[in-house]
């Protein structure tokens, strides 16, 4: 994938919020298409929840060539209800990948639609899907390749460092599009505070986000054409975990970072705190700890001991106790163009799912679900650690999954 100074162009672009919602489609649109274009153009769009109807919106952007987006749309549409509900359900993270990660068909129904739509050479697809508000919004970049697209764990690493970008800003834009924020602090570039409110006014958040300027301002400087990765580390999804930093001019046209408050988590759960509902939206989430320091601009042994604090202050004892604890809400309906209601099942107790699975995979994940390590379950079972992991890759596989988080969310108890 092609680099340079696009990946903190485009982290800029997500935290336009002087551009109007089309503007800003296509200002996002400019700053990606260098990273992800391989010769088809690519498409970009938005999806927002009403009440529990899911509804593709009008604002699809893009220079995808003609007949992509149709090939894409039906794609879309023949999505099983497992998989809807998987990325665009109310435990979806940010998705980095091709289609084939989606759903293992999805490729061949694609290059069907590419060739009923006259799309030539067209083998793949692959992208962004990115949060505004898990079950609630989000967006979707998408570009067309003419080969099987397979990432790196360094290009999907970058990539989903990416997206929380874009998620963050997605997520500001709706919160002040519905008066929900405001600014709580200003700090010059140079690393000044000239106003502070509220929590804002401490010592320690005064020096964070101190800190944060300074790490943006070197990030859009220099580095972001000599050192692109390393400009990306230093800006980080959020700081300390609350606040998003974004540019205003004043009168006198003079540059400033205003901070706004972004959490993270929508849900109400009251024996947490702000924080700690951050930290169990990740986990229900299924990230890792490293993508949750990013993220949430904390340190890896903040994350650690607030991870524990959440599993302790709900009185569960495993991530994948979490994935079904917040999994018990009503079924979700998508309403996608041109095709009837799709049923979208939410985690819970699942037997369809359960169902796909043989015998022998049934008892592995159910051990598996229930807080055994592979080797334990490779133990009572008599076999090989490696004969479990084979299983157990089978089946991640299968449902499109990435561990025993997002598989619990999906499968429900055992």
């Amino acid at each position: 994938m092609r680099r340079g100074s696009h990946d903190i162009t485009l982290v800029e672009r997500a935290y336009d919020l002087s551009a109007e919602d089309d503007t800003w489609l296509d200002g996002v649109h400019e700053a990606a298409r260098p990273l992800f274009d391989r010769g088809f153009g690519m498409t970009i769009g938005t999806w927002r929840m009403q009440g529990s109807t899911f509804t593709e919106l009008g604002h699809q952007r893009g220079s995808a060539l003609p007949g992509v987006h149709e090939a894409l749309s039906v794609m879309v549409q023949r999505l099983p209800p497992d998989v809807l509900a998987r990325h665009y359900g109310p435990a979806a993270s940010d998705f980095i990948g091709s289609v084939d990660d989606i759903w293992p068909e999805a490729r061949q129904v694609l290059i069907d639609e590419f060739t009923r739509c006259g799309v030539r050479g067209a083998q793949d697809s692959f992208g962004m899907l990115v949060m505004g508000t898990p079950g609630q919004s989000g967006m979707v970049l998408n570009a067309v390749s003419p080969t099987t697209v397979t990432l790196t764990t360094r290009e999907r690493s970058r990539l989903k460092r990416l997206a929380a970008h874009l998620s963050a800003g997605l997520r500001l834009r709706l919160s002040i599009g519905d008066g929900l924020r405001h600014p709580v602090a200003v700090v010059s570039p140079e690393g000044v505070v000239a106003h502070a409110e509220g929590e804002a006014r401490s010592t320690s958040a005064r020096e964070a986000l101190v800190l944060a300027a300074k790490a943006i301002e070197t990030s859009r400087g220099r580095l972001r054409r000599t050192s692109p990765e390393e400009a990306l580390l230093l800006w980080k999804g959020l700081v300390s975990g609350r606040w998003t930093l974004v540019d205003w001019v004043d009168t006198d046209q003079r540059r400033y970072l205003v901070a706004y408050e972004n959490p993270l988590s929508m849900r109400d759960v009251r024996a947490l705190t702000a924080r700690e509902r951050d930290v169990a939206e990740c986990l229900v989430q299924g990230r890792s700890s490293s993508e949750m320091a990013y993220v949430l601009g904390l340190s890896l042994g903040t994350i650690s001991r607030l991870s524990r604090d959440v599993l302790r202050k709900l009185g569960v004892k495993r991530r994948t106790d979490l994935a079904r604890l917040f999994g018990g809400i009503p079924p979700l309906r998508a309403t996608l163009p041109t095709e009837p209601p799709v049923t979208m099942l939410t985690a819970g107790a699942n037997p369809e799912l359960w169902s796909r699975l043989r015998e022998s995979e049934r008892e592995v994940v159910s051990a598996l679900l229930k807080g055994s390590s592979p080797s334990a379950i490779a133990q009572a079972r008599q076999v090989s650690v490696k004969t479990v992991s084979n299983q157990l890759g089978r089946v991640y596989q299968h449902f499109g999954v990435r561990g025993r988080t997002e598989l619990a969310a999906l499968l429900g108890a055992p």
